[in-house]
């Protein structure tokens, strides 16, 4: 491969590849290179190619069906835990001397389960 100079800064373009320059930074625009399609374009495509779909009619018209998620026992196995935490870390925070109201990690921890 040439070497061959870019025109917006006239720095050699050693590797024919680069899609940058290495001395300014700028994007190499080439002319032989396929365009990249906008976002509007590629919406567009996509759009055509479902419209062309065999079964896209069928699938329009199925409505799934939602299932309940099952009762979750972990916060029944869970959350008594964490509150015996709560009560024990409260009964420790006075006597070692941390501050009494770190006892808002674990309640912060049990609102997440």
């Amino acid at each position: 491969m040439l070497a061959t100079e870019f025109h917006h800064c006239g720095a050699t373009i050693k590797n024919q590849g680069a899609r940058f320059c290495e001395f300014c930074g700028t994007e190499i625009v080439r002319e032989d290179a396929p365009r990249m399609q906008t976002r509007d374009e590629a919406l567009k495509t996509r759009f055509d190619l479902l419209r062309e779909h065999g079964e896209l009619q069928r699938l329009m018209i199925h409505t799934p069906q939602i299932e309940s998620p099952p009762s979750s026992l972990g916060i029944l196995l869970v959350g008594p835990l964490m509150v015996l935490f709560i009560l024990f870390f409260m009964s420790k925070a006075g006597s070692s001397g941390m501050p009494s109201f770190f006892f808002v990690i674990p309640l912060f921890a049990l609102g997440l389960t």
